[in-house]
């Protein structure tokens, strides 16, 4: 955004829920400094060259600096002028605004509380009586256009021009020369004419505040939604986050699965143009660490380390591009906390206070009585609550009561919290009444946390530690949109976390801990002063025997064995497709394998491979034509029309967060062309056909093999290992497609005639009986060691030879895995753990 002398940018800001208007000013200057002056308190504010500052109509004042003044610097936003101002932040090229209505610190962001239009008005204009004709782009307004006293100058000189060129021609008796010369002269006028009339419209609304008019270009436009890139052309900014995992043990498929989600939606972020920032990362501070470090004979902060450890090497085997891992424990993260605890503490939200009530240990949390049984049980954790009496500083959250309730009530693509279902039962929380919380635990109690800077007797809650590391895990990363670290956030830890990809666009969370993050965490950011994230996304549970995995459970699903004995494609691509994504979705490892066969083997692999053996045999391995020539556009090809429907709505869900339907779509380009091979049977006509048909199936190969390209690059979020892999056999280099591909290359075309494909050898290898369970029982010897015990039970042998056919098949899976294991070959579903998928092409 440009931003012009002289100019006064007004925000508009409309609340959808009152249809209430605020307004403000903010002022940009490029060659004096100059100072706010608030009548009110008398206070200055100096605003240097280039910065920006925010007003309410008619409260303070702006004068030039002098020697004389002792001013200090306004960062942006945050200094409260009047209790309605409007603070804003124009960093990473986006205009956000924030209120403090009643001390409230509510966020007017787009996708927040508010809409916020930016409007272009000059000196003198009054925005609370300008009509919406007189509204201008900024983008497209030269420097010093339309300004009232240069209109003026015109307007004279041009009446000047007019009786001098007059004269001139009755002078020299030439008519047609006064002629043109007035022809002339009239269409200037009727230009001029043209901005006086929008110039009227407001006159008197101006003339009745006394005010000059201003002046406008053109109707103001609809709001736009977001685009991949800002006005200058830099890419836009997109935060998305996991939850900071606890680290009490080991992580679990309950962790890995919301971990790649969100790894899933960055990945396709990146490819629609957007730099992204994903972070995730670790909850290592709390009562429950402690106890799990004493447990296994270690400092708090070893059992950290080495937890630690086994995340960062999960998310490496999965696949997992995260842009910034947030430790707790780390010096940065603790400052951070601390500086947002103070602002929250100089706002005057937090309190001393005794409180009683029943303790859950793994959820770190008091419980409400009637969330509780009889024997006042956590129904997450099925574990007995303590009873406890602390005295502990609160956090006032009911302050927020009703800012809370506006938030939460917005619906539809605006809704804060999502899906719908999760959205509903937080808003019925939040308006059974908010209760203050506690902000900390006594350290005699709980030493293994932040020490509280007001009070070294006391260390930060948990959870207000833990919500605030998705502000440090910023930090580290670049700068975004050539923003400053102090750019909006008064400097320090909090400005370079706005400047740097703050406010998130979605935090990506399981749905047990949405009171923390859809409640707690906006409430401490209004309090701070800080904007919001723009969505909260509650996932479903995993579960296994009908109950969420997790760690206190101790039914949890292990991941570093699924990806061993399977590849992370092939987990990747179940729980992405399989659990829809925002439900709850159990675990088998039959499906599993029934899945992983049928989608990525029969279809994806299937339908490249069989297509790559037939152009290799009958073409040499080089497209006989281009994509574009094997199926033309509008020429009703039906490969091209079903891929050319797939791609965008790939591309919407993974937009919306539905990964299981993007992968859904995706999985129909590969159908489609398994389809369009049997329709087309090109082995036939490749080995009987004359020439016309042998060129005619030629096409029907290159146009199911630009199918896989474009399958490979719109599945990649998804699998970006065996996408890399189908570029590899289609001859286009077997790098991960990261950073090398975009979601315009889904587009049908880039296929030439000539180009040489690989060798052909499978993408992904079918999973067959001999490939061992890893994490249950197979199904037969299950069935089998189940009637065995049945059998025993009642004093009878098993079925004549059933338990030796079950003996015999667990040696042979246990003979076939060691074997694999001594030739150190890859696991199934990798490409060289078997070859089977070069039959699947016919015989031709």
């Amino acid at each position: 955004m440009f931003w012009y002398r002289n100019a006064i940018y007004a925000i508009e800001a409309r609340s959808p829920a009152e249809g209430a208007y605020s307004e403000g000013f903010i002022k940009a200057k490029f060659t004096q400094d100059y100072c706010i002056e608030c009548p009110a308190t008398g206070s200055l504010f100096s605003l240097k060259d280039g910065s920006i500052a925010a007003w309410y109509p008619g409260n303070p004042v702006l004068r030039a600096l002098t020697p004389q003044d002792t001013c200090r610097p306004l960062d942006i936003y945050p200094v409260k002028l009047t209790q309605e101002a409007l603070y804003v932040d124009v960093s990473n090229k986006r205009v956000r605004a924030y209120s403090d209505r009643g001390g409230a610190g509510t966020s007017l962001e787009n996708n927040n509380v508010f809409t916020v239009q930016p409007t272009v008005y000059f000196e003198g204009m009054d925005p609370a009586t300008e009509s919406a004709s007189m509204y201008t782009d900024v983008d497209s307004m030269p420097p010093g256009a339309l300004n009232p006293a240069t209109v003026t100058v015109g307007i004279v000189a041009l009446g000047i021009v007019a009786v001098a060129g007059s004269a001139t021609a009755i002078y020299y008796e030439s008519v047609i020369g006064l002629a043109a010369f007035w022809v002339v002269l009239g269409g200037l006028v009727g230009v001029a004419g043209m901005q006086a009339r929008a110039l009227g419209r407001c006159g008197a609304s101006c003339a009745l505040a006394g005010r000059r008019p201003g002046w406008g270009m053109r109707p103001r436009p609809s709001p736009r939604p977001r685009a991949a890139c800002s006005a200058s052309g830099e890419a836009e900014t997109f935060t998305l986050t996991t939850p900071l995992y606890y680290v009490n043990a080991k992580p679990h498929m309950g962790s890995a699965y919301p971990t790649i989600a969100a790894d899933v939606l960055a990945r396709y972020q990146r490819l629609a143009g957007r730099r992204v920032r994903f972070l995730t990362g670790t909850d290592e501070h709390g009562e429950k660490i402690a106890l799990a470090a004493e447990a296994r004979g270690m400092s708090p902060q070893q059992h950290c380390d080495d937890i630690v450890q086994q995340y960062q090497a999960l998310w490496a085997a999965l696949d997992v591009a995260y842009d910034g891992f947030v430790r707790t424990t780390d010096p940065g993260h603790e400052a951070l906390v601390r500086e947002v605890l103070t602002r929250v503490w100089e706002r005057g939200d937090i309190y001393k206070a005794a409180y009683a009530g029943w303790y859950c240990v793994d959820c770190e949390e008091y419980k409400d009585e009637k969330e509780l049984d009889a024997e006042h049980t956590c129904p997450t954790h099925r574990k007995p609550c303590q009873h406890r009496e602390e005295e502990n500083y609160f956090f006032a959250l009911s302050k927020y009561q009703a800012q809370l309730e506006e938030l939460l009530a917005r619906d539809g693509d605006d809704a804060f919290v999502s899906p719908p279902a999760r959205r509903n039962e937080v808003l019925g929380w939040v308006r059974e009444g908010v209760r203050d919380f506690s902000i900390s635990r006594a350290a005699a109690a709980s030493p293994w946390g932040i020490r509280l800077p007001q009070d070294a007797d006391h260390t930060v809650y948990v959870w207000f530690d833990a919500l605030n590391g998705y502000l440090s895990g910023l930090v580290p990363l670049a700068d975004g949109d050539g923003a400053s670290a102090s750019g909006g956030g008064g400097g320090g830890a909090v400005g370079a976390a706005l400047s740097r990809g703050w406010p998130a666009d979605v935090h990506v969370i399981g749905k047990d801990i949405l009171r923390f993050h859809a409640i707690y965490w906006p409430g401490m950011l209004l309090s701070a002063g800080l904007p919001l994230p723009r969505r909260v996304f509650g996932h479903g549970f995993l579960t296994k025997d009908g109950l969420k995995m997790g760690k206190a459970l101790g039914n949890t699903l292990d991941p570093e064995a699924l990806v061993a004995g399977y590849g992370a494609d092939a987990v990747r691509l179940f729980f992405m497709k399989e659990v829809a994504f925002g439900q709850d979705g159990n675990f088998s490892e039959a499906a599993f394998r029934d899945t992983v066969n049928a989608s990525l083997a029969n279809a994806v692999g299937n339908m490249l491979n069989r297509t790559l053996g037939l152009l290799t045999k009958n073409c040499g391995g080089a497209l006989p034509a281009g994509a574009a020539e094997a199926a033309p556009a509008g020429a009703g090809h039906a490969l091209r029309d079903a891929v050319e429907a797939a791609v965008p709505a790939a591309a919407a869900a993974y937009a919306r967060l539905s990964p299981h339907a993007a992968v859904e779509a995706c999985l129909g380009i590969a159908a489609a062309g398994n389809l369009y091979l049997e329709q087309t049977a090109p082995w036939s006509a490749l080995k009987k056909g004359d020439d016309a048909e042998r060129a005619a199936a030629g096409r029907v190969l290159v146009a199911v093999l630009e199918a896989a390209r474009i399958l490979a690059v719109a599945l990649s979020p998804v699998t970006p290992g065996l996408s890399a892999r189908m570029y590899g056999q289609l001859g286009l280099g077997g790098a991960p497609l990261q950073g090398r591909v975009s979601w315009a290359d889904t587009a049908w075309g880039q296929l030439a005639a000539g180009h040489a494909t690989a060798e052909p050898a499978p993408v992904f290898a079918r999973i067959d009986e001999a490939v061992p369970y890893v994490t249950e029982p197979a199904p037969a010897a299950a069935a089998a060691a189940t009637a065995d015990a049945g059998g025993k039970a009642k004093g009878k042998a098993s079925p004549p030879g059933q338990g030796k056919k079950a003996k015999a098949r667990a040696e042979k899976a246990a003979r076939a895995a060691a074997a694999a294991a001594a030739a150190g070959e890859a696991p199934a579903g990798a490409p060289a753990a078997e070859a089977k998928e070069a039959a699947a092409a016919p015989a031709s």
